[in-house]
């Protein structure tokens, strides 16, 4: 391994010089406005219907795991993902994500 270091060393020096100038055109200048009115809907869908069906059935299959396997670990980690999801636009958004 050591006598291939310095040649593998000069190949991701060599990949990171050709990626490197490419990387500058994937900033947008617009701020993701264009993705305003697909944040909307998203943001809807979870805050919605659509995210209490998802949140419930996640809780279900966890309670389902946990009353299976026996370990209730499951039931708590589902309960868990349901909360995030509920609140992930409120997350997303005080992140600063989204302006």
């Amino acid at each position: 391994m050591r006598k291939h270091l310095p040649k593998l060393l000069g190949l991701f020096a060599l990949m990171l010089l050709l990626v490197i100038p490419e990387a500058s055109h994937a900033f947008s200048t617009t701020n993701g406005a264009e993705f305003n009115s697909l944040w909307t809907k998203v943001q809807e869908w979870i805050t919605g219907i659509p995210g209490l069906i998802a949140s419930v059935a996640v809780v279900a299959m966890g309670i389902f795991r946990a009353y299976q396997s026996g370990n209730f670990f499951w039931f708590f980690g589902s309960l868990l993902v349901a909360i995030v999801l509920l609140l992930l636009p409120t997350i997303v958004t005080g992140m600063g994500f989204v302006y």
